[in-house]
């Protein structure tokens, strides 16, 4: 068992944003925007369109900022980002892209990519100033992606503004489209549009005191100082081999099988409202493995969008099952290989087998690599579900956030994964039915 190389070469960025003794503007206040995009049929995020920012002023001024153009504007960006929190360019950071220096931590998908502009919420007495931050307008093209959201975050990342009505999440099917256009989840598009087609959509990052629910707007952060390296640096250090006695870390390791955890572990950063995961610590060696089996929801096919909700075809918009390093920053064991999802699985009768372990998985199973980078590493596999139908009760979004594998299974019913452990040689002998 071995840890893939794309995962040391991806934590290249969160270490050095980490590790650096340059001042990360600590006297400027910093926020967050992020877009995410799930490609899970394998089409490259470069193809996907990022929309520009303008940055409107209380004085009247306006700033149009670009996407960085990869690599040297990213590059610069984060130079930039040593020095100030005002961008140069938009979206410098790409959690889980497929550059070299496109960071894979804070628990990610192998199909997801989330892109991060930071800024200053400039704030001032006077609102007519050049120093009060009045509006972002973010302008785009809607991507052709299997799901897509905005969201906007306090300064280290750690808290969306959940507390005030999800204001700020924005997930695609609510994010309304310009004038002449149709938003491809919310309908159609039009049977008389032009040959070449590319709906577009405005969203508008206000102040609190302007927000208007009827409008695709995002609640802009309040003035926080921190920034990304207190991000990283403030994520909880998960350890069976300390956890504390009747902790919420201790009830995940016993690993009595898959629960939704309680405490802040899962939500340290960047948490959204539109997905929810359950978790099972494992501890890898090289004669163990894990067996899981479940039944799969009714899930979205391809990269395309479709019209949501529609329960009459979806229970969920995605599903997979990954294995992450339960070690700060939290990535993926393999950065290619670290997850398993929907339309890869092999079903039987509507049901999955997933084997996680260094083994080559039986016909009719998938396999999960797992990863042996130091000694007492954790593993943790998650099952993820992303952005459920209200009508589907039985989704991860569901389960109660307490750490007990119980209130999953009474929750999920069929759809819960049951994970047992065995030996590799059992397995290798008796496929599912095997022991440990």
């Amino acid at each position: 068992m071995k840890i893939s190389t794309k995962v040391v070469t991806s934590l290249v960025t969160p270490l050095l944003l980490l590790g650096s003794n340059v001042a990360l503007s600590a006297s400027a206040p910093t926020g967050f925007i992020l877009m995410r995009a799930y490609v899970p049929a394998g089409d490259n995020p470069k193809n996907v369109s990022l929309p520009s920012l303008t940055f409107e002023y209380g004085n009247g001024t306006s700033k149009v900022v670009k996407p960085c153009l990869a690599p040297v504007g990213v590059l610069s960006e984060i130079a930039n980002y040593f020095t100030t929190n005002e961008p140069k360019c938009a979206w410098f950071l790409a959690i889980g892209g497929e550059r070299i220096l496109d960071p894979n931590f804070a628990f990610p998908d192998s199909v997801s990519t989330y892109w991060v502009t930071q800024f200053v919420p400039m704030e001032d007495n006077d609102q007519t100033s050049e120093k009060h931050l009045k509006r972002i307008v973010i302008k785009g093209e809607y991507p052709k992606v299997r799901y897509f959201s905005f969201n906007t975050y306090v300064a280290d990342g750690s808290k969306p503004l959940q507390e005030i009505d999800f204001k700020s999440s924005l997930p695609d099917y609510s994010i309304n489209p310009d004038s002449g256009f149709v938003n491809p989840w919310q309908g159609e598009r039009p049977r008389f549009s032009p040959l070449i087609y590319k709906p577009t959509y405005t969203v508008n990052v206000v102040r609190s005191s302007d927000y208007n629910p009827t409008t695709s707007s995002l609640v802009m952060p309040p003035a926080q100082y921190s920034n990304f390296r207190d991000m990283i640096g403030n994520m909880p250090q998960f350890n069976c081999a300390t956890a504390e006695p009747g902790s919420g870390e201790e009830t995940l390791c016993k690993n009595e099988g898959f629960a939704r955890p309680r405490d802040t572990l899962l939500s340290s950063v960047f948490p959204n409202h539109d997905s929810a995961y359950l978790i099972n610590i494992i501890k890898p060696d090289i004669n163990t493995v894990w067996v899981i089996n479940g039944k799969l929801p009714r899930t979205v096919k391809g990269d395309s969008a479709v019209i949501w909700p529609d329960y009459t075809k979806y229970d969920v918009r995605y599903f997979s099952i990954c294995n992450q390093l339960m070690v700060k920053p939290y990535p993926l064991v393999d950065r290619d290989k670290g997850c398993v999802r929907d339309e890869e699985l092999t079903l039987r009768d509507g049901r999955y087998t997933v084997v996680v372990g260094d083994v080559i998985p039986k016909i009719g199973h998938n396999q999960l690599p797992v990863s042996n980078l130091a000694l007492n590493q954790y593993n943790g596999v998650l099952v993820r579900n992303m952005v459920a139908d209200p009508q589907f009760g039985y989704s991860t979004l569901k389960v109660k956030a307490d750490n007990e594998p119980s209130s999953a299974s009474s929750t999920m019913g069929a759809y819960y994964p049951q994970i047992k452990k065995c030996t590799k040689v059992s397995y290798l002998l008796k496929g599912a039915d095997c022991k440990y």
